[in-house]
């Protein structure tokens, strides 16, 4: 076992050197607890992990580095365990933390603590396939601290994002395809997460397929705390709690509008100040089981807002104590709204509306208690059966 395991106190603190003497087998490397001054990049071989002594052990980025730090190019079984990186985006250039990309594959980082970082400290790029992150922490970053970016059957579990700032389009946790990217993201699941004040959104899932994001804390995050966009398909967004967010969570432009299947089920979404949850040019969401609750804001700001969407299922929802409408659907056709409980919200509780709000169904709906009246419609061919209002 010696002969696979390097402390890098017997290399001078020469990390690269002691991951280059193991084996052709692999092996680990550890790093002792200390501060560790990283000045050019480091790459690895098959098999090989690194491990610190958790967060006593500190990678600090060097005044003007500017590259891939810890970078895995088409790799098996790398992993990095228990070490903190203080990326030191004041005098550091732009530099990614822990970078897995290309084929890379069965892949990890665990225990990871990350701050300070000006662009992704860990990400999978480009075609990686079973990457996990499990259990690390990114602070103050400037942009997207944890990618998922053209990966598949990858999995971010157990994370703690906070203040993500500055850059546009600064996410916590994002998995997306990008355009241009040789693979699609696809088969990931993102579940018991903690992401606070993410200057977009919490979680981003764009342009992806077959996603999971389940059992995460999403907390004061300027545009949604949860996000479909783009051509995602087959999404499912269940057992979250998204509270203190602009929207709650947000479904938009998903698949140009027509077959998303996106799912939207057992969520917690309170205390948000722009809507509790929105659904914008998209077709065939499911909305079911959710508490959407006293979302108040400057704007008009409803439980559940269908903006153009269509051939949506919204049931078996408690919609409450929101400002505006309970729930609303402005320009959105064959939606079915049904066994829903809305109760003391600021205006209608269902409420339809525009030019072409037409044959959507609505039925079996509790809508009592409400400032204004408990259902309202504007548009034809709607149908109202077997509700219950004051």
């Amino acid at each position: 076992m010696a002969d696979t395991i390097r402390n890098i106190k017997s290399y001078e603190n020469d990390i690269q050197t002691a991951i280059d003497s193991l084996p052709s087998t692999g092996g680990e490397v550890y790093v002792p607890a200390g501060s560790y001054t990283i000045s050019a990049q480091i790459t690895f071989a098959d098999n090989v992990t690194m491990r610190g002594a958790g967060e006593s052990t500190v990678f600090v980025f060097g005044a003007g580095l500017a590259t891939d730090v810890f970078f895995v190019n088409d790799r098996k079984n790398v992993h990095f365990k228990d070490f903190k990186i203080d990326a030191n985006k004041a005098s550091a250039g732009i530099s990614h933390g822990i970078l897995f990309i290309g084929s890379c594959i069965d892949c990890s980082a665990r225990g990871i603590y990350t701050e300070n970082g000006s662009t992704a400290m860990l990400e999978c790029r480009n075609g990686g396939s079973r990457i996990t992150f499990d259990n690390c922490t990114c602070i103050n970053n400037e942009g997207d601290p944890l990618l998922i970016r053209s990966g598949s059957d990858c999995i971010v579990t157990n994370c703690h994002i906070d203040n993500v700032h500055t850059q546009a389009g600064a996410n916590g946790i994002g998995v997306f395809t990008s355009v241009g990217d040789d693979y699609v993201c696809q088969g990931i699941t993102v579940n018991n997460n903690t992401v606070n004040n993410a200057l977009v959104y919490g979680i981003n899932v764009e342009n992806a397929i077959d996603v999971t994001v389940s059992g995460n804390i999403v907390n004061n995050c300027k545009s949604a705390g949860l996000a479909v966009i783009g051509s995602s398909k087959r999404v499912t967004m269940s057992d979250n709690v998204a509270k203190g967010n602009a929207n709650g969570i947000y479904v938009g432009n998903a698949s140009s509008g027509t077959g998303s299947f996106v799912s939207l089920c057992n969520n917690i979404v309170t205390g948000n100040h722009a809507h509790g949850i929105q659904v914008f040019l998209s077709g065939n969401v499911t909305i079911v089981g959710n508490t959407v609750a006293e979302n108040t804001g400057s704007v008009t700001t409803n439980g559940i807002y269908l903006n153009r969407a269509n051939q949506c299922i919204v049931s078996g929802n408690n919609i409450f104590g929101n400002q505006d409408y309970g729930f609303y659907t402005w320009h959105g056709s064959y939606n079915l709204i049904t066994s829903n409980m809305v109760t003391g919200n600021g205006d209608n509780g269902i409420a339809t509306a525009g030019g072409s709000a037409d044959y959507n169904l609505i039925a079996n709906n509790i809508s009592v208690n409400n400032t204004d009246t408990g259902i309202t419609t504007v548009g034809s061919n709607n149908q109202i059966a077997y509700n219950i209002t004051d």
